[in-house]
């Protein structure tokens, strides 16, 4: 890792110092807590924050909410330490906000300037999560309730702001949308670990009108391989309806290939990409836009 920090630190300018400008901060993540709610965590962009400071939240809808810092965190490596004042260019945590959403700007009350709106990809895919109701249920977790699977959910949607959680008609049933299959993969395997039992339905991609067509979600997809493996990746995204848009030598063996093709075709294609590069691949896709749907296939 050494040679990567001494990168950093030759290549890349340190923050300037605005602390004697108008304070602005801007919301990246979310944590959250049973006894201040919501925590906001981010930069501070310019200026400086204190503990007790009344301050501005500037909405993503254009309003403003006024509200006063309860708390103030730091970072020292992994955990939060608290601190009571932070200046420009510091990664700090708020608290005090019921409300606050990512890519929000926090701002000084006489100068609330906005911070330009951070993108959230919208969810793409979805999935059926229910209790677990098998013979088999009780054996691996420890909680198996339907109330304590939604309490789990709705939790979740405190700090994952591209999750939707939606009731069904049928007890103990949710539509869980998230940005993908590798999203709602993680949440998964983070209820289970957690002790939570569950089952979960296939992944289906979010269909959209958009000016009166039906449309579905693609995505931008980049691959290095090995040379002896470009083929074979070629042809199985060709099957997945994926259009190549550029193919280039890496050198060293290597080529990489630009791809645009449907989430749908993408179900599932991270242990066939394994499989066909012997795990010498590296696989990588975005959300990218929504298009007409792919008929006859």
């Amino acid at each position: 890792m050494k040679p990567i920090f001494d990168t950093v630190f030759k290549t890349i300018p340190a923050p300037e110092d605005t602390s004697d400008q108008p304070m602005q901060f801007q919301v990246a993540m979310l944590d959250y807590n049973d006894f201040v709610g919501r925590i906001g965590i981010g930069r501070v962009v310019r200026g400086t924050i204190k503990v007790g400071d009344s301050v501005t939240v500037l909405k993503l809808d254009g309003s403003k909410k006024d509200f006063r810092v309860t708390k103030l965190m730091g970072f020292l490596g992994l955990k939060k330490v608290d601190i009571n004042s932070a200046k420009s260019g510091d990664l700090i945590a708020v608290s005090g906000m019921e409300e606050i959403n990512v890519g929000e700007t926090v701002a000084d009350s006489k100068h609330p300037d906005a911070l330009p709106p951070l993108r959230i990809d919208p969810p793409t895919m979805q999935m059926t999560f229910r209790t677990n109701d098998s013979p088999f249920a009780g054996r691996e977790g420890k909680f198996v309730t339907a109330r304590q699977l939604e309490n789990r959910l709705k939790q979740e949607l405190h700090t994952d702001v591209s999750l939707r959680v939606e009731d069904t008609d049928t007890p103990g049933v949710w539509i869980v949308s998230g940005r993908g299959e590798l999203h709602l993969s993680i949440l998964i395997e983070t209820l289970r670990r957690e002790g939570y039992e569950l089952q979960a339905g296939r992944p289906k991609v979010i269909y959209r009108e958009v000016d009166g067509q039906k449309c579905e979600p693609f995505e931008d997809v980049l691959i290095d391989t090995p040379d002896d493996y470009t083929g074979s990746i070629i042809q199985s995204m060709s099957e997945r309806k994926g259009d190549m848009l550029n193919m280039e030598p890496q050198g060293n063996g290597q080529t990489r290939l630009h791809f645009v093709a449907p989430s749908r075709g993408l179900i599932g294609y991270a242990n066939e990409f394994m499989s066909q590069t012997r795990g010498y691949g590296i696989y990588n896709h975005t959300f990218l836009d929504y298009r007409p749907v792919i008929t006859g296939w």
